[in-house]
């Protein structure tokens, strides 16, 4: 998903409940049931965990 949608939105980065890093040495960050993880200054991958 492009950063600048979230951003339009005022997406909260800072507010997590858990993270870790991954096997590639990005940060993944959770909050609840979803997670994400920033690939660049444009693009961010969120998951829902079901």
């Amino acid at each position: 998903m492009p950063k600048i949608k979230l951003d339009k939105k005022h997406f909260n980065y800072s507010y997590v409940t858990a993270y870790h890093l991954n096997n590639q040495g990005k940060m993944v960050n959770h909050v609840y049931d979803f997670s994400w993880v920033v690939f660049s200054d444009e693009e961010i991958l969120i998951r829902r965990k079901l």
